[in-house]
């Protein structure tokens, strides 16, 4: 009567064997393992116990897999919820800092730092127009500096008595002999250079 009984494939219980055991090929339990015409030469008694029954394997349970299912389904949506819920905690914490008076002191600081930082940018510009402007104020103050060395006269009293010096030796000078020892000069002939006009 044990010959009546089907044969299932082993499982769990199968011996601990160092070797494989053989695949189930079409070709009547031979192994090719990519090759023709080898066979796998160990006996079947090798790779299973084969004196102590074959267990049976019962037929799963449909009913008892669904509720497994549904109780699987019910702790995801459970976790699901719990996420969903602490998420609509951080965002309604984002949003609750907009209208509250943290929200609106954080604005106004905001406003002050654009502010403040659109002052930093003006203070610059000024600052930079003042750098031209200081040199600019340096280059004429040196070119007064440069003009007044040039000149020989220092103040109007200098140049008056200049002019009332110059005015009285044109008066005094007749054009003819200014040109005639001027041309002695020219010919070197005139008087020694220490007694010119």
């Amino acid at each position: 009567m044990a010959s009546e009984e089907p044969k299932t494939a082993p499982t769990e219980e199968a011996p601990a064997s160092d070797s494989k055991p053989a695949e189930n090929t079409d070709n009547g339990g031979k192994k090719n393992n990519g090759k023709k015409g080898q066979r796998d030469e160990r006996p079947i008694e090798e790779l299973y116990d084969l004196s102590k029954p074959i267990p049976r394997v019962d037929r799963p349970d449909k009913s008892k897999f669904d509720k497994e299912l549904a109780e699987i389904d019910a702790k995801f949506e459970q976790k699901r919820n719990e996420k969903r819920k602490v998420q609509q905690k951080i965002d309604s914490s984002r949003n609750n800092g907009k209208g509250s008076e943290i929200g609106k002191q954080r604005e106004a600081l905001k406003t002050l730092r654009n502010k403040k930082q659109k002052l930093i940018n003006e203070k610059k510009v000024i600052r930079s127009q003042l750098d031209s402007l200081k040199a600019a104020g340096d280059k004429l103050s040196q070119e007064r500096k440069d003009t007044r060395s040039a000149v020989k006269f220092g103040s109007v009293e200098e140049i008056d008595k200049e002019i009332k010096k110059l005015s009285r030796r044109q008066e005094t000078t007749s054009i003819m002999s200014w040109f005639e020892r001027r041309k002695e000069v020219d010919q070197g002939i005139g008087c020694p250079q220490g007694q010119q006009g």
